[in-house]
């Protein structure tokens, strides 16, 4: 009797974002594939209808930022599932690790969602690829070093001029070893594209950091970073970009210190719009989203809708008073930067609840004002002092997030 497995992707499944297959999973596909009593396919869909109908689910899981599948997924544990990859804590970069060592991945379970998502790209279901990424060429997907059997090992040599790499960019850079076995191969000319991105505040040298955001040779690296927290890494970047005529780099996505309080979050974001600010947008920090996390901290929420909104155009002060008289039902046509149009608008309508929030916390946290104001037109501080008043201005009044859509 045939088997119907199933190999299920869960970042992209999650995120409908597709960029690069699996490795692993891919691995796997390669090698169960050959067994003619076995029906494996790529999961396409979450739906209970689609998972009841496999004998074995294996869920990859890359990306340690996505929450795990048993809040996506209904009934996930009832379902027979095993779970694989470093997205999972303690868990294993797939099965068969030992019949798979030798083996090479077979990516063509992805071609057929692939050609769906871009045919039908406004399904449920489809996918938004990047098409941008290894366009033109054909990459061979390979891993040089994996843990087999507690030891760190070679693993995959490249036989074709193109290749996608699958190991952590930060270990290749901070690894002496690691980093001399890529300049070889590279000096035999192989190009590199890397499959998971660079996460900058992981690297050990700034030295290392300068010579990715300067030299050619670094390029594959720099193509997408990412930084889990703004420590030394980011502060030197910063200064280096303020002051060197560096050119401008990529979007860098920033991870929000959800592990502590909603305005820890905030203040986050405040500090990456400074940033990209002082930086004259050299410098592209954008916040990585934690759905659920900032929905009960209004202005934590709206910095980040302002963020990834177009920030070079307004400070963030501004947004908050479009956003707050919108939410009065005052007309976008009449919402303008500049001090004469806010003295009419505070004459017409006073000074909005969530400005007085907004007001209330920067008394508390002054050290942030040019924070807040950066890439305005005014810190209108006429006005703000002529109709701000805080005896009179109801703190009390926290604006409710279901009147939030924008």
């Amino acid at each position: 009797m045939v088997k119907n497995i199933g190999l299920m992707d869960y970042d992209v499944l999650r995120t409908k974002y597709y960029v690069a297959p699996n490795y692993d999973l891919s691995l796997v596909y390669n090698y169960l594939k050959q067994d003619k009593n076995l029906n494996v396919r790529l999961i396409s869909s979450p739906s209970p209808a689609n998972l009841e109908q496999y004998d074995k689910i294996y869920v990859f899981k890359q990306s340690q930022f996505i929450p795990h599948p048993s809040g996506f997924i209904k009934d996930y544990y009832k379902l027979p599932i095993e779970e694989y990859g470093p997205g999972f804590i303690d868990k294993p970069l797939r099965p068969f690790l030992m019949e798979t060592r030798d083996m090479l991945p077979d990516c063509s379970c992805y071609n057929n969602m692939i050609l769906f998502s871009l045919d039908k790209p406004m399904n449920k279901i489809a996918w938004k690829v990047d098409t941008k990424f290894a366009v033109g060429k054909e990459y061979q997907p390979i891993r040089l070093y994996e843990t087999f059997e507690g030891e760190e090992l070679k693993k995959d040599y490249p036989t074709t001029k193109y290749c996608l790499l699958y190991d952590d960019p930060v270990e290749i850079l901070n690894n002496k070893e690691k980093w001399e076995y890529y300049q070889e191969l590279r000096n035999k000319k192989h190009k590199f594209l890397f499959a998971h991105t660079l996460d900058i505040s992981q690297l050990n040298d700034t030295n290392i950091l300068e010579q990715v955001i300067t030299k050619s040779r670094y390029a594959a690296f720099r193509r997408r970073m990412i930084a889990t927290k703004l420590n030394d890494n980011i502060n030197w970047l910063v200064k280096r970009m303020m002051g060197e005529k560096y050119r401008k780099l990529g979007m860098i996505l920033v991870k929000l210190p959800t592990d502590s309080t909603p305005e820890t979050c905030f203040e986050t974001l405040l500090l990456m719009n400074y940033y990209n600010h002082k930086t004259g947008f050299k410098l592209n920090l954008r916040p990585m989203w934690d759905k659920g996390y900032l929905e009960d901290y209004d202005l934590a929420l709206l910095a980040f809708r302002y963020l990834v909104g177009k920030p070079q155009y307004m400070s963030y002060y501004e947004y908050v008073f479009n956003i707050s008289y919108l939410r009065k039902g005052v007309q976008k046509e009449l919402i303008h930067t500049g001090e004469d149009r806010y003295e009419y608008i505070f004459s017409q309508y006073g000074m909005s609840p969530l400005l007085k929030v907004l007001e209330k916390w920067l008394k508390n946290h002054p050290q942030f004002e040019e924070h807040i104001f950066i890439g305005g037109s005014s810190n209108y501080d006429k006005q703000r002092r002529k109709y701000y008043d805080e005896g009179r201005s109801g703190f009390n009044i926290k604006p409710s997030v279901d009147n939030i859509s924008s």
